[in-house]
């Protein structure tokens, strides 16, 4: 999936531009809308509290039943079909992602984040199908509301939402922008990536770079790790400045383990921290117990190598590439302790 430019783009061009009524957001599902009062009658029905019906009736899970309501309506066909049918069905995030999958990514925290995130929406969605769905079923459809769509639903909102701030007085709102979330993302100086124009009333993208006719387009998403990028979009950047590893640091408390991304660059206060706490020598350490970690992988970076070189399935490529990227920044962070490039104890 990307976007081509249809003719020379030059440098800070407008070059997209979104209407407000091509984008859905929780505006489609605020107060006094369709979907707020079948859902407000349906909370009465079961005199849920106030605190469980902010839970359930979050701002994201309206905005992923609304998006469910319109793609599966029987009904009608939906003004935004043209943009689901370009939806990609197979997604790449590791919460789509099998038991033998996710042991490819042995030794990064991103294994466990994934079969947490999996857990946590299946929990989720148990629970809206028990309170929410089966009450209105005429709604809810069964063959819509299912399991694999919410997980299907919940991995292109992680992906694609966009957080705009279209000038509401709300802040930023998480909102689906057809089009423009088609863009793949390339590292780039510019982090503005998507601006609201009060003006047309629409999403709009300015050029960073001059692109020519026939080539792809390709925007900056931000300052992003690639834990990030595999996590909630499904897919790793090559050469990414803004890449760090997350690592455990645990207490004399062994129920609180806490988890913070170290770069090559910098080593996060708290860590620096952590380590004073827990030795006089708080930079030897420290280094021990990034080797260690370092030594939680069950691959070297050649096995890693030559692997890449052949043709092997998308998810395990995935894998291969993150747990590749994570070796060589310890690697990295432990030689620059070692030499005291990096701010430590």
């Amino acid at each position: 999936m990307g976007t081509t430019a249809k003719d020379d783009i030059a440098d800070g061009e407008l070059y997209i531009a979104i209407p407000d009524h091509m984008l859905m957001g929780p505006e489609r599902v605020e107060p006094g809308s369709r979907l707020d009062k079948k859902l407000m009658k349906i909370v009465k029905s079961q005199s849920i509290s106030m605190q469980e019906q902010r839970r359930l009736l979050s701002e994201k899970n309206k905005v992923l039943m609304y998006f469910l309501l319109q793609m599966y309506n029987p009904k009608k066909e939906s003004f935004w079909k043209p943009y689901f049918d370009i939806m990609p069905t197979n997604l790449t995030s590791p919460i789509f992602w099998s038991e033998d999958e996710l042991q490819e990514l042995a030794g990064s925290e991103v294994s466990n984040m994934a079969r947490i995130e999996k857990k946590r929406l299946r929990a989720m969605y148990d629970e809206l199908r028990e309170r929410i769905f089966k009450h209105d079923r005429k709604t809810f459809l069964k063959q819509a509301f299912t399991l694999k769509n919410w997980f299907w639903a919940n991995g292109l909102y992680d992906s694609r939402v966009i957080q705009l701030n279209r000038q509401t007085g709300h802040g930023n709102v998480p909102t689906f922008i057809p089009l423009i979330d088609m863009v793949n993302c390339i590292e780039s100086q510019d982090k503005t990536f998507i601006q609201y124009d009060k003006k047309l009333r629409a999403a709009v993208m300015y050029a960073d770079r001059a692109v020519s006719r026939g080539v792809q387009v390709f925007e900056s998403y931000g300052n992003k790790s690639n834990y990030e990028y595999l996590l909630y979009n499904g897919f790793v950047m090559e050469d990414n400045p803004n890449d760090c590893v997350y690592i455990s640091f645990p207490s004399s408390n062994a129920r609180d383990v806490r988890q913070f991304c170290v770069s090559t660059t910098e080593i996060p206060y708290q860590v620096r921290e952590w380590a004073k706490s827990q030795s006089k020598d708080a930079k030897s350490y420290l280094i021990k117990h990034i080797e260690e970690k370092r030594r939680g992988y069950r691959t070297t970076i050649a096995e890693d190598n030559e692997l890449l070189s052949r043709t092997i399935r998308e998810n395990h490529e995935l894998a291969v590439r993150l747990r590749r990227h994570e070796k060589m920044s310890l690697d990295k962070i432990i030689e620059n302790l070692n030499r005291g490039a990096l701010q430590c104890c």
